[in-house]
């Protein structure tokens, strides 16, 4: 039988639009999102090395923005959705700037590939939503990954999903690309339940969850079984559709292109690496968040540290890298490792399904105050022992660290 062609939805909360020309131009803001990954001293390989495709499935680019740099973005037309250069919505434009907005300027913004034009990389932009009520079916996008496919991309961006729209079809589909070394890279979702959205929730994808920045969990966020890795999604400063214009945007479609890039930068100086190679890095560097230690259902392994990463990379190389994920994602492959830290046998859980409105336009964000961790001491012998003031009680950051024989764990 024929499935049914499911609508499927950007996955963004809330915009807040910010023009000031003169303001924006005289200073250049380093986003927090480019520091919470490590990604603001990590630069892709020049184009001596192999080309590198980063593939985005969105709303299309408008590709004018002063920000965006003049080469290293290219495109597919949808028939249905319109042209890739073209953004009604503006949804892809911000994706594609948390991306690679140029750094350096002086104005805006910088991208977690801030020097596209001089790299090995190259941005590819497919189109599966155009105005409202134009494409954003299942077919839109599964064409738009085509695209993406043919053009040999090493890793695809989908700030898209649909909840409750499981299918065996395209999660073979999905494995298919992934066993190809195409990493996927979706967002997790944003209506506050542990619910699955796809395709994030496929095993041979990445789902990412959404956190502020304060690496607390984002109000809305996803959270469940599948949820691989998290980055910063609230109050995403970003590029706009018009010139000089700016606009902050909340939701895992924010936050998964901050994991998608920082693959990319990997790929960059490594494109031998599988897809399952890069993943596993990906997770192994990623910097642990909440009261449970390792991967857990709200924050996956926690944050991706592009810096560790490529260090990791750098020492033991693709074939050396310790492969603890396959073909399925999330914590859901390692159930033996979830181990929830406690203090006079009272655990502290993350509130789940709480859906709080976010600022309006003009409003100023509410300071949120970090939930409190409840440390058990009997964690104290994983600290690294000449970098406690970076790795106390943080088991995952020290047990990568030793890995690097960079310090010992005592």
């Amino acid at each position: 039988s024929i499935e049914d062609d499911i609508e499927m939805t950007t996955l963004n909360e809330t915009d807040t639009n910010s023009s000031e020309p003169s303001l924006i131009q005289l200073d250049e803001l380093v986003p927090y999102g480019l520091k919470s990954v490590r990604a603001d001293n990590v630069f892709p390989a020049n184009r001596t090395l192999p080309p590198v495709t980063l593939c985005v499935v969105d709303t299309g680019i408008f590709l004018s923005h002063n920000d965006f740099p003049t080469v290293g973005i290219t495109g597919d037309d949808s028939p249905t959705a319109g042209p890739w250069n073209v953004d009604d919505i503006g949804h892809g434009t911000h994706v594609a700037g948390i991306l690679v907005a140029q750094g350096g300027n002086g104005m805006g913004t910088r991208g977690i590939i801030n020097d596209l034009g001089n790299s090995n990389i190259n941005l590819h932009i497919t189109r599966s939503h155009g105005p409202p009520g134009v494409g954003g079916r299942m077919s839109d996008v599964l064409s738009a990954v085509t695209q993406c496919r043919q053009k040999g991309a090493k890793v695809i961006n989908l700030s898209v999903g649909c909840n409750g729209c499981y299918s065996i079809i395209h999660e073979m589909l999905f494995s298919e690309l992934y066993d190809e070394g195409i990493l996927v890279v979706s967002a997790a979702g944003n209506n506050g339940s542990s619910s699955k959205s796809y395709p994030a929730s496929y095993g041979g994808v990445v789902s990412v969850a959404s956190v502020t920045y304060m690496d607390t969990l984002s109000d809305r966020t996803q959270i469940n079984d599948q949820v691989e890795l998290a980055a910063p999604g609230s109050g995403v400063y970003s590029t706009g559709v018009v010139q000089d214009n700016y606009i902050t945007k909340s939701g895992t479609s924010m936050a998964s292109p901050h994991v998608a890039g920082v693959a990319t930068l990997l790929f960059s100086h490594y494109p031998e690496c599988s897809a399952n190679e890069i993943r596993n890095v990906l997770a192994k560097s990623a910097r642990d968040l909440g009261e449970v230690v390792g991967c857990d259902e709200n924050f996956g392994f926690g944050v991706p540290q592009a810096d560790f990463a490529l260090d990791y990379l750098g020492r033991v190389g693709c074939r050396g890298v310790e492969l603890i994920l396959g073909d399925r994602g999330g914590c859901d492959v390692l159930d033996k490792n979830v181990i929830t830290r406690q203090s006079s046998g009272v655990s502290e859980k993350n509130e789940i399904g709480q859906v709080e409105s976010f600022p309006e336009e003009n409003e100023t964000d509410p300071v949120e105050k970090p939930k409190n961790k409840l440390i058990d001491t009997s964690v104290d012998r994983f600290r690294c022992g000449e970098k406690r003031d970076i790795c106390t009680h943080d088991v995952q950051c020290c047990k990568f660290k030793c890995d690097l024989k960079e310090f010992q764990c005592i």
